[in-house]
């Protein structure tokens, strides 16, 4: 996210709930070994959207069709250990979002989050169906956002733990990104416990950005054009780096100086200029899967 004072006043709205945990979220998988080879770009879609799930929650004023062909596409492989990260791997949280509703046993909605990108986030806007999750901005001051902390499994990745995600960030309809979405994680105190841009949509590119005691470090865009598709963004949490990964490739690493606390897993639709709005121009993501070291 942006470093501005309204975004992390946000992360220390999550300081109070993050707590380590080393249990198994959701379905776990049993220990695997990640290959060290180049994962392939498009691989086996999910499977298919029954009718019902895809008309059920679609409100009349928001319309949209979710069609084989908008679907993502996910190796085996993917699905049992990261991508692009070799080593021995025990999946310790995985969201398919395969359900009609929020699974909040994993993910607290945020309701009348306030300077969250230049919105108030709502619960209304986020919609589960035909095994995505659909963040909303349903107009120019009002987005939407999940996060695990305050949940009842309220997860956080630890240090040597990777993250990743499936997500489809809108097009403006002219080869840039639009309105102002991120994928990120955050520690307790921010930013004493570090901040993870992972995926954040900053003037119509995918950027990455690290927020620590030491400030706001800028680590760039990410070369390429992500918006309109389908991509897995990651990130390989070390003790005193960190790498993240644009379809199992590594295209950021920077240092870190955090202290090393777990940190929540939060997904977020703002504002930015010219807003496109609309279930038609949500964030859909497919999965959120975590992983730690395998002992």
């Amino acid at each position: 996210m942006a470093s501005t004072s309204g975004r992390l006043t946000v992360a220390m709205l999550l300081a109070a709930t993050v707590v380590a945990r080393s249990a198994t979220v959701s379905q776990a998988a049993p220990e695997v070994t990640a290959p060290q080879v180049q994962p392939p770009a498009q691989v086996t879609a999910k499977a298919d959207i029954r009718q019902s799930q895809k008309t059920r929650l679609t409100p009349g004023h928001l319309k949209s069709r979710t069609t084989a062909a908008s679907r993502p596409r996910v190796t085996a492989v993917a699905s049992r250990s990261p991508l692009g990260v070799p080593g021995r791997w025990r999946q310790i949280f995985d969201d398919e979002f395969s359900g009609q509703a929020l699974n909040t046993k994993l993910w607290v909605t945020h309701d009348g989050w306030t300077k969250q990108n230049r919105v108030t986030t709502l619960g209304k806007n986020v919609y589960v169906f035909g095994g995505q999750l659909h963040l909303v901005l349903s107009d120019a001051q009002h987005g939407s956002a999940i996060a695990t902390a305050g949940s009842r499994t309220n997860f956080g990745l630890p240090v040597g733990g990777v993250a990743e995600a499936s997500i489809y960030f809108p097009s403006n309809g002219s080869g840039a990104c639009s309105n102002w979405p991120a994928w990120w994680v955050s520690g307790p105190k921010a930013p004493r416990a570090g901040e993870h841009d992972i995926a954040e949509v900053l003037g119509g590119r995918v950027s990455v950005v690290y927020h620590s005691p030491s400030g706001a470090h800028n680590k760039g865009t990410i070369s390429g054009a992500f918006c309109g598709k389908w991509h897995s963004f990651g990130l390989h949490r070390m003790a005193h780096s960190a790498e993240v990964l644009l379809d199992g490739r590594v295209v950021k690493r920077y240092p870190t100086d955090d202290n090393g606390a777990p940190e929540c897993l939060i997904l977020s639709h703002g504002a930015h200029l010219s807003p496109h709005t609309g279930l038609s121009n949500a964030v859909r993501v497919d999965f959120v899967r975590a992983w730690a070291p395998a002992s």
